[in-house]
């Protein structure tokens, strides 16, 4: 991870097609320890697959999940912003998201390629990511 100052961190990833993108956190959040783990096996959480219907937006503006949703993913709000297009119509978007249980998020776009989110924490999330079909179609969470 590169520390950017002291609130926050951003970790390189590889999308399962091959494409570099990223994950910012709060600085210092770390997978849970043992005795942690040892917890949240015991609070009730299934793994899921959900389709959504998540567009690029121009702006920041945040967006209420479903109560179903909410339920499933235990996703309680999100944006999803387009921030540039690049000449070849590669599009760099943000996805936004606040999470009230902690999952390892996989968020699939149009193209099939997915962006992986592991949250250690119930607080916001960001993942800076590159599609030609940047729309989010569908999550699983384990």
């Amino acid at each position: 991870m590169t520390d950017l100052s002291n609130d926050v961190q951003v970790e390189k990833r590889t999308s399962a097609k091959g494409r570099e993108y990223t994950i910012t956190r709060r600085a210092g959040a770390k997978p849970p320890g043992v005795a942690a783990t040892i917890q949240a096996s015991s609070d009730s959480k299934e793994d899921f697959g959900v389709q959504i219907t998540w567009d690029p937006q121009d702006n920041s503006t945040w967006n209420a999940t479903s109560q179903d949703l909410q339920d499933t993913a235990s996703i309680s709000s999100y944006y999803l912003i387009k921030n540039s297009t690049d000449s070849d119509g590669t599009v760099h978007c943000t996805i936004n998201f606040e999470n009230t249980k902690h999952y390892d998020y996989h968020f699939y776009d149009e193209t099939g390629d997915s962006y992986e989110c592991n949250t250690f924490e119930n607080t916001t999330h960001y993942v800076n990511y590159f599609s030609k079909k940047p729309n989010l179609r569908f999550v699983t969470g384990s």
